[in-house]
């Protein structure tokens, strides 16, 4: 991460794929992951960017370098793959990988800042009597905290995560943006959470978080936990996304008290072979309780489509485009956490309300 941060590079939709042993003579286990790394900037940049990865510590080999020329002096775009790799006794784990982190806070910009002609909106204030609550549920972790990470299983998967000032509770909420392919296999895009510490200490009844979701998906949302073991145990809490708005999506996870704890690490999103899929999914609290509950927020939302950014686009051409007038440009602004004035990446998912 510390490379990605001090180079003078644009990267954006990191790709990884599942970790794979390899077997290698006098060593217990040898686990590698590929990294595609997509990159724009000057050629001095890359150099030094490539010197960084040569004399880094990290078990890091690159693999395949592409370069084109950008048509900008001196601007060159391409594609790094890399191979990290975990050897030796110690088992292979998830964090031994390395991830970019899409919004963290040091030495960047602060994504909340008041920008030009920024136009304050009333938030919504959600009645009590909108929903109904069947029972208390204890919060586990708030979404709130900084460094979380987006990756997908193979390259057929792109996307980020940000944070967005849309929440059901708190200040803010992740923003998920995903594009999926498959062929004939499912892939799934995670919400990383590896090193927030989310520890189930035993087992509750039900456990859950919130969803805002925009329109329907064919995805399937679950969480992912690990056990003291470290095997993998998967909990689906949504087959597939048949809502509008904020909803609060649970199941009930292993009873057995003998795996406990267990740490919950991951947030997935998966999709079934042959199809082709993308969109934007906000996720807020993660929350558990020893009663079977759901809420459902019942409150008024709009309308939603997506938007892939083509090359030449602009918030107020596609505001143009969808609205008749540029006018909506700072609206389509807040609600994709973007500045108006961004420059727009792309491939990237715009969420477009009707």
């Amino acid at each position: 991460n510390s490379m990605l941060e001090n180079a003078d590079l644009e990267v954006n939709n990191i790709s990884f794929s599942e970790p794979t042993q390899i077997d290698y003579e006098g060593l217990d286990g040898v686990y590698s992951i590929d990294i595609l790394l997509p990159f724009k900037g000057d050629y001095n940049s890359l150099i030094s960017f490539l010197k960084d990865l040569r004399n880094s510590d990290k078990k890091l080999l690159i693999d395949h370098i592409y370069i084109t020329r950008n048509g900008e002096d001196g601007i060159v775009n391409g594609q790094i793959t890399l191979k990290a790799f975990s050897y030796g006794n110690v088992k292979a784990t998830d964090n031994e990988y390395y991830y970019i982190n899409a919004y963290k806070s040091i030495g960047k910009e602060d994504p909340f800042k008041v920008f030009d002609d920024y136009e304050e909106e009333n938030k919504q204030v959600i009645n009590s009597d909108s929903y109904v609550e069947e029972e208390k549920r204890d919060l586990i972790f708030d979404m709130e905290a900084d460094d979380i990470f987006f990756m997908g299983t193979s390259h057929y998967v792109s996307g980020q995560v940000k944070r967005i000032d849309k929440a059901k509770h708190g200040n803010s909420s992740i923003r998920t943006e995903y594009n999926m392919s498959t062929i004939f296999k499912k892939e799934r895009a995670y919400v990383v959470l590896d090193d927030k510490n989310i520890n189930i200490k035993y087992p509750p009844q039900s456990i859950g978080l919130w969803a805002y979701s925009y329109g329907y998906s064919p995805v399937t949302i679950g969480i992912r936990f690990n056990d003291m073991d470290g095997r993998k145990i998967d909990l689906e809490l949504s087959k597939s996304v048949d809502w509008m708005g904020w909803k609060f999506i649970s199941a009930m996870p292993p009873q057995d008290l003998n795996i406990y704890p267990l740490k919950l690490d991951r947030i997935y999103l998966e999709l079934d072979v042959s199809r082709d899929e993308y969109g934007v999914i906000l996720f807020d609290q993660i929350e558990a309780s020893y009663g079977n509950s759901q809420e459902v927020d019942s409150t008024k939302v709009e309308n939603y489509s997506f938007h892939i950014v083509k090359p030449g686009d602009t918030l107020k051409s596609i505001s143009k485009s969808y609205y008749n007038t540029e006018s909506n440009y700072i609206k389509l602004a807040k609600e994709n956490a973007l500045n108006p004035n961004d420059e727009l990446e792309p491939g990237t998912v715009l969420v477009i309300p009707k």
